[in-house]
C-alpha cells in the first residue's frame, strides 16, 4: 500500500512539475511578445518592462536572454546610444556565439563607430564570402596581340 501511494505522489509531483514548467514557458513567451510589440511600437519602456518580466519567470532560457539582449542593443541603437548597444549585441554573442543577428548588429554598430575593417569580422561570419567567389576563376596572362603588318 505505502509503495503504491509513494508512486502515486511521485507521478503527481512529476507531472505538477511538467505542467508548471509549460505554465511558465507559456507565460514567458507572453511576456517577450508584449516586449517585442511595445518595441516595434515605440514603447521602449513598455518593452523593457516586458522583457524583464520574461527573464523572472525563466531567468535560465538561453534564447530568450540572447533575444531580449539582442533587442535591447537595437533600442539602444535606436535612441543613439551606441555604446549601450554595442555592449547588449556583445552579451547575445556571449550567450551564443553563433547567433547570427546579433554578428550583423554588432557588424553595423562598428561600421558606424569604428571603421569598416573592424566590421568585416562580424561581415564575414554572416556572408559566405567563399560562395561569393566567381565559379572557375582562374587568373590568367594577357593574350599576344598580332602585329600587323
Amino acid at each position: 500500500m505505502q509503495k503504491t501511494m509513494f508512486l502515486l505522489l511521485f507521478v503527481f509531483l512529476l507531472f505538477g512539475y511538467s505542467f508548471a514548467g509549460g505554465k511558465a514557458s507559456g507565460e514567458c513567451a507572453a511576456y517577450f511578445n508584449e516586449g517585442v510589440k511595445a518595441q516595434k511600437g515605440g514603447h521602449m519602456d513598455t518593452a523593457e518592462t516586458s522583457y524583464k518580466k520574461t527573464l523572472l519567470v525563466e531567468p535560465a532560457e538561453i534564447d530568450y536572454r540572447k533575444y531580449i539582449a539582442n533587442n535591447r542593443g537595437i533600442m539602444y541603437a535606436k535612441q543613439g546610444d551606441l555604446d549601450k548597444a554595442e555592449k547588449a549585441f556583445k552579451e547575445a554573442l556571449s550567450i551564443d556565439p553563433q547567433y547570427k543577428a546579433a554578428e550583423l548588429n554588432l557588424g553595423l554598430i562598428y561600421e558606424k563607430r569604428r571603421s569598416r575593417c573592424e566590421s568585416l569580422e562580424y561581415w564575414s561570419k554572416i556572408f559566405d564570402l567563399d560562395s561569393l567567389k566567381p565559379k572557375n576563376f582562374v587568373i590568367e596572362e594577357e593574350k599576344e596581340i598580332a602585329v600587323k603588318q
